[in-house]
């Protein structure tokens, strides 16, 4: 893999070059289509499927001050810290702070790509963790730094590592849940383990699924298009479809995942499903979809599409025509 001269800027808008014309076609309208709604309403109370635990922070009892050659690293010099290694007068792994941090970690943290290929050329330890258990390629990928996740698989990173915390995640989760595209491309091409589960059982899709607005869609197209199981359930039983049905409508995602098979039926450990999602959220267009009812054949008229969602979603709580409007504004918000 040649490595590019530029930093790539790991746009989340990209579509996967080698997704199917059918569907780039149906995420195109489909996120036309979201990018009309209105903001969605404040979300109700209720079960929410997913939240993803709190990262803990990167701690140890390892108080060694930073060397010259972490300080370089950091610090982006990359003349400093050719001379370091080529002195020989600094240990390229050395762990320094309370978060074990070593040099390798904070130029792939800060996207300094010259300064990471040295590194590796010096031998440092590509997968290498810090004390709070993430490795190089997990810091470039949470961050968006697409050219040193192209140096350190290059290096022959390892792709499936999980940090050791509650959440769990891998450098495909970390890219998935922060939008990152062209990294999670990288990683699939690499062999990244699509359907590796978090400690909680959250797989990438899940995670995308979760945050499944704007460019996320292309990396649920991305991940579907990597055979990507639709319908693996977490702990509590939660699939994808279920995370993307409760979370702010996300209707693109939720089109995707039935194209792509998803089951509605699937309930989660507290015997909830997708439709029970959206129904507590009040989000109609994906009531719709999830009962295989069309929102692209329906003209938006009082008559027809606006007034069949509030009819849907009015039977769906036993409620009037009446308090639906009230509810969920004009007909025609779709």
């Amino acid at each position: 893999m040649q490595m590019p001269h530029v930093e790539p800027v790991a746009d989340a808008n990209d579509l996967p070059q080698e997704v199917s014309v059918q569907l780039q076609e149906m995420a195109g309208y489909a996120q036309q289509e979201e990018d009309r709604n209105p903001a969605p309403p404040a979300p109700p109370t209720g079960s929410t499927p997913f939240v993803p635990p709190a990262e803990e922070n990167d701690q140890g009892n390892n108080n060694v001050p930073d060397n010259a050659l972490i300080i370089a690293a950091r610090g982006g010099q990359t003349a400093t810290v050719r001379r370091l290694l080529e002195s020989s007068a600094v240990t390229v792994d050395e762990r320094c702070g309370e978060g074990g941090q070593f040099a390798l970690m904070h130029a792939a943290r800060l996207g300094h790509t010259a300064i990471v290929q040295m590194l590796l050329e010096a031998s440092a330890s590509v997968d290498l963790l810090c004390n709070g258990g993430r490795t190089a390629l997990m810091w470039a990928a949470l961050n968006g730094h697409a050219s040193v996740v192209l140096a350190l698989l290059q290096a022959s990173a390892s792709v499936d590592l999980q940090r050791p915390s509650k959440a769990g995640f891998s450098a495909l989760m970390y890219a998935a849940w922060h939008g990152h595209t062209a990294i999670v491309q990288a990683l699939l091409q690499a062999n990244a383990s699509v359907d590796l589960q978090s400690r909680l059982g959250y797989t990438a899709l899940a995670v995308a699924a979760w945050n499944g607005s704007n460019g996320h869609t292309a990396i649920v197209q991305a991940l579907l298009q990597a055979s990507a199981s639709v319908d693996l359930q977490t702990n509590g039983g939660h699939t994808a479809l279920m995370v993307a049905a409760a979370k702010n409508g996300r209707t693109a995602t939720v089109r995707l995942l039935l194209k792509a098979g998803a089951e509605t039926s699937l309930r989660n450990t507290e015997g909830d499903s997708a439709e029970t999602f959206a129904s507590e959220r009040n989000h109609a267009a994906i009531i719709l979809l999830l009962q295989g009812k069309s929102l692209r054949t329906w003209p938006c008229t009082k008559v027809t599409f606006g007034l069949r969602a509030r009819e849907a979603r009015a039977a769906r709580n036993r409620v009037s025509p009446a308090t639906m409007v009230e509810t969920m504004g004009p007909p025609c918000y779709l």
